[in-house]
């Protein structure tokens, strides 16, 4: 549902690579973990305008990581991952708030790419 849900809010192109870029720093993160992250029913109207702890981590994660705010990043994945910061989730999660930061234009092109000849 994910994967379908942000295809429809940001195209095809930038939509499917967040959802699997999330989906590859949340293994990493649960990985580390052994225990599932808190989160609200995003369908739920009553609860999809509160996020849970976990959740505001996840964000100001992100968040450090698209400042480059380093200290702060490796904090709040320690307090999320139990204290393991594997580099696995470092590399996901810098990869995600590099398509967080990034134009869209740089993953959505309006044609396909052509070849040509240059001399």
């Amino acid at each position: 549902m994910a994967f379908s849900l942000a295809e429809q809010r940001w195209g095809e192109g930038l939509g499917l690579a967040m959802a699997h870029r999330s989906q590859v720093f949340l293994s990493a993160l649960l990985a580390c973990r052994n225990v599932p992250l808190h989160g609200f029913d995003p369908l739920d109207i009553d609860e999809r305008q509160n996020l849970t702890e976990d959740e505001a981590i996840l964000m100001s994660i992100l968040s450090a990581m698209c400042d480059d705010n380093t200290a702060q990043a490796r904090h709040l994945i320690a307090r999320v991952a139990k204290n393991r910061v594997t580099a696995e989730t470092v590399k996901a999660g810098l990869s995600l708030a590099h398509l967080l930061g990034s134009p869209s234009t740089s993953i959505r092109r309006p044609q396909a790419p052509k070849l040509r000849a240059v001399s």
